[in-house]
């Protein structure tokens, strides 16, 4: 299995920015993934990684929101195989959470770049709800 990145859609993003040039923050960054896939396996199952990233607090001078949705497929020649949701749920944590967290880091670094502002690293913290596993239909 050879899951790949089928797309990215950023479904919500909320920016302020009231920093002088030189102003420091520590700001906080959370951080949350939720996978779905669909509630029938079959070989050709798109399933999504929901990457939320909060940094600061609306409250704060500098304030980011960003929800981005990735989507993931298996790209290998389909050999009529239907994974089970365990082992389908296993792979997506540990392949396409990584890779969403790195696209969100380069929408990020864009969104830097285009208002001056310092970078923003993101910790990694693997919240990815253990047990909530919302299925699409």
């Amino acid at each position: 299995m050879n899951l790949n990145l089928k797309g990215i859609r950023i479904t919500r993003c909320e920016f302020h920015n009231e920093m002088g040039p030189n102003t420091k923050l520590n700001l906080q960054v959370n951080v949350n993934n939720q996978i779905k896939l669909p509630k029938d396996m079959s070989a050709e199952s798109v399933g999504t990684v929901i990457t939320k990233v909060m940094v600061g607090s609306p409250l704060h001078p500098l304030y980011l929101y960003l929800e981005q949705v990735s989507s993931y497929a298996d790209t290998d020649e389909v050999k009529g195989e239907t994974p089970d949701m365990e082992s389908m749920m296993s792979l997506y944590k540990t392949i396409c959470v990584p890779m969403a967290m790195k696209e969100l880091e380069e929408t990020i670094k864009k969104i830097c770049a285009v208002y001056h502002i310092p970078e923003i690293k993101i910790q990694k913290n693997d919240n990815t709800e253990k047990g909530r596993h919302g299925y699409l239909n």
